[in-house]
């Protein structure tokens, strides 16, 4: 008897050995998503010959103005603990209160022929900086961004925190940030632990290849339901978010007959999610978006008008 619990021990010590160290190997973790054929892909033309076309117009709001009430639930405290608060729609929409023009909507052809205009947009990066999701362009912090087809987007981590980023629609990924040089100052100020994954790489930033055309939102992975933002990944360049008061431009716009489209996110709370424990909204569904589409005649050389008006 003893002799055969001497030969088992060694032997789970080795089975064990080796479950630890695959265990611990590093895994590549692959989800399924669905190849999206792109309807029409288009071809740039030559820098000398852009095409002189222009769209041009407004998204208005049809009907009462709508309310969208706050929202309660967690509003911050990743150092020194939760705190919980009333935070304003997330998602609530800037209406224009006389002429009724919608701000940050946004207005894109259904899809565009060759002889289209190159990619105007810079590259597009996502912030996350005390605690709140920012885009971008370029330089520029917009309220919704634009991504080309294939290229990549950075994700940079501005927070002296652990935060996941979440994102959701033509993509679906959850990818962490922290910033490790910021980890000093909160053992100074009597922060939080290390957090337990290492950084995405040695300047904090993670890239990300969008090859999906579509809306994407984007969100706390982390409980800050009322943290978020939205992005398109385009098939090609024309698209546009309207100002202050509704208007929007499309410019250099080959001749021909297209199908244009207004969006806009919808405030509607369709769900929320909870953590299981305290009861606490940790993220926000909202309803699908608001859309129309209209036809619209371009020719060359010459401005076309349009009005689409929502919901």
């Amino acid at each position: 008897m003893m002799k055969s619990l001497n030969l088992l021990i060694p032997a789970a010590i080795v089975a064990g050995a080796v479950a630890l160290a695959l265990y611990a190997m590093p895994r590549t973790y692959q989800i399924y998503m669905p190849q999206k054929a792109v309807a029409e892909t288009y071809s740039a033309t030559s820098d000398d010959a852009i095409p002189t076309g222009r769209i041009a117009g407004r998204i208005v709001w049809e009907g009462a103005l709508p309310e969208a009430p706050p929202v309660k639930g967690m509003i911050g405290g990743a150092v020194r603990g939760p705190l919980w608060g009333t935070v304003p729609n997330p998602a609530a929409p800037s209406i224009h209160p006389t002429n009724r023009g919608i701000a940050n909507a946004v207005v894109h052809l259904k899809s565009v022929g060759p002889n289209a205009k190159r990619w105007t947009y810079l590259p597009l990066s996502v912030e996350m900086r005390e605690s709140k999701i920012g885009l971008i362009q370029g330089d520029i912090p917009t309220q919704l961004g634009f991504v080309r087809l294939g290229d990549d987007v950075n994700f940079a981590p501005r927070d002296a925190w652990y935060q996941m980023v979440r994102v959701r629609g033509a993509d679906f990924f959850t990818s962490p940030l922290w910033n490790p040089l910021a980890l000093p100052a909160l053992a100074l100020a009597g922060g939080i632990a290390t957090p337990a994954l290492p950084p995405p790489n040695a300047d904090r930033i993670v890239k990300r290849k969008f090859d999906h055309s579509g809306h994407i939102a984007i969100s706390s992975g982390t409980g800050y339901f009322w943290n978020g933002a939205d992005a398109f990944v385009c098939e090609h360049p024309y698209y546009s978010l309207t100002d202050a008061e509704g208007r929007f431009e499309l410019t250099h716009v080959p001749p021909g007959e297209y199908e244009i489209v207004a969006w806009l996110k919808n405030w509607n709370i369709l769900s929320k999610d909870r953590d299981p424990e305290t009861g606490k909204i940790m993220r926000l569904n909202f309803n699908k978006p608001f859309t129309t589409t209209g036809r619209v005649n371009v020719i060359e050389g010459q401005t076309a008008n349009v009005e689409l008006s929502l919901p």
